[in-house]
């Protein structure tokens, strides 16, 4: 109930109207004392061997905590307060069973499917939220291979089940050069699921690296694989993503949502990463020499932009400003008819994506005062007008977040305050603009390559 009472709320566009209607303010309270509820159940539950229990601090792990301090806090203070990652952490550890004493009914087939998808889930999240945290994840690259062969290698049928390795994926259905088509769609984007975590794996074991101090040589090492799987996923599905955008409107709803949510974890992913590289890079803990070919071609910075362009292209199409786009009402519940990538379940890395977005477009804000190319059509308009997309997205997501209004609120503030010494008072941020302002298309600006790093090596699952 704490979980889906996110989407219930009685949202108006009006802020005022929200502060003082009291069914919003009794919503609020609802949902703050579900919230409240099931953390305490769960707190209590620790330490019980139940499958029900695990799917339970799954989905809690994924329910925003009501945020009733209206003091603004940035998101990284925001993420410091959040206690999701404790219950998905006590999740994915009571998702590993003890070859000694398992329950019978885990060896009939049907069981084993839904175990292993519930431990796939939990790996998933699991790999994310590490990334974010910067801490390893709870469930290693090592349990992550032999976890599952523990539990079945006694199987009834007497079969070998291969174990859950993430570095295990075929490539027998990778999709090169794809050309667009309504049906093939579930298929590839299923495809691309595994890559994008991968993606998120290779950054938690590069800031494993870090952590425990390795040579250079591992660290050169855990960025050239790490690259890899970025290559990978330009070559295998960049085209098929640019197609879901320049062709949203004619997509399913189901596709529309889909698509946006899984790009848009990967571009924070590549965003990670490249912060990732650049600390790396910084602090002299990689070779000399690809250091310093980095540094030549401001490698962190462009991976950076280039993938804020994308969040704020797919932030763009999502957000439905014409009614007649909209979703028929039977497709989805019509709380999340009012942008597509409101049907995702893990409000925070949506969160993080267009926040992450929004502050490297403020950074080349601010670089852009100084170059030639200052003006109306030039890259300073290009990166405010990302910004105030991301905050955009941001708002959207405010209706079923504190989380998400609060950082809307200290990035709108932040804009506003690089925008007073060079714009009229006029031109100055504010939601009833953000929430009119024309649109902007990204995925056509040349100041924005999305195709970089295309060669193609089948190795990067190694």
């Amino acid at each position: 109930m704490a979980f889906a009472s996110q989407w219930a709320q009685n949202f108006q566009k009006d802020s005022n109207y929200i502060s003082s209607n009291p069914l919003i303010q009794n919503e609020k309270s609802f949902r703050e004392s579900l919230w409240n509820d099931a953390k305490h159940t769960l707190e209590i539950s620790v330490g019980i061997p139940s499958f029900r229990v695990v799917f339970a601090n799954i989905l809690f792990s994924l329910t925003q905590r009501p945020i009733t301090d209206q003091e603004e806090i940035g998101l990284d203070g925001l993420l410091e307060q959040d206690l999701a990652h404790i219950f998905l952490e006590n999740a994915t550890a009571g998702t590993l069973p003890s070859s000694t004493n398992t329950d019978a009914s885990l060896h009939e087939l049907e069981n084993r499917d839904t175990f292993d998808l519930l431990f796939w889930l939990g790996v998933m999240f699991d790999t994310q939220i590490a990334a974010m945290h910067q801490r390893p994840p709870v469930v290693s690259d090592e349990d992550s291979q032999k976890a599952s062969d523990s539990v079945w290698k006694t199987s009834p049928f007497g079969a070998t089940e291969p174990s859950l390795d993430l570095d295990g994926f075929s490539l027998s259905s990778t999709h090169a050069n794809m050309a667009f088509f309504h049906e093939e769609a579930a298929e590839i984007l299923s495809d691309a699921a595994p890559v994008k975590v991968l993606l998120w794996r290779r950054i938690t074991q590069l800031q494993t690296l870090i952590y425990r101090d390795a040579e250079p040589e591992l660290i050169e090492g855990g960025i050239q694989k790490a690259l890899l799987v970025y290559r990978h996923w330009n070559n295998a599905y960049n085209i098929f993503i640019l197609n879901c955008v320049s062709n949203h409107a004619a997509l399913p709803p189901r596709v529309q949502s889909w698509y946006v949510v899984l790009a848009a974890h990967w571009h924070l992913g590549a965003m990670l990463l490249a912060d990732v590289i650049e600390n790396i890079d910084q602090t002299n803990l990689s070779l000399e020499h690809q250091r310093q070919s980095r540094n030549v071609i401001q490698f962190s910075g462009s991976l950076k932009r280039d993938n804020a362009s994308a969040v704020a292209t797919l932030a763009q199409c999502s957000i439905y400003e014409d009614e007649t786009m909209k979703p028929h009402p039977s497709q989805f519940h019509d709380s999340l008819n009012d942008a597509a990538f409101l049907t995702e379940p893990f409000t925070v890395l949506l969160i993080h994506s267009f926040s992450k977005s929004g502050y490297i477009f403020l950074e080349n804000l601010q670089t852009s005062l100084g170059s030639v190319h200052c003006g109306s059509s030039g890259s300073f308009d290009q990166f405010r007008q990302g910004c105030e997309t991301c905050i955009r997205a941001l708002l959207c997501l405010g209706r079923k977040s504190d989380m998400a209004s609060l950082v809307a609120r200290g990035l709108s503030n932040k804009l506003n305050s690089k925008l007073k010494p060079e714009l009229t008072s006029e031109s100055n941020l504010d939601m009833g603009y953000i929430a009119g302002m024309e649109d902007y298309s990204w995925a056509s600006d040349p100041a924005f390559n999305l195709t970089t790093f295309q060669t193609t090596n089948n190795d990067f699952w190694m």
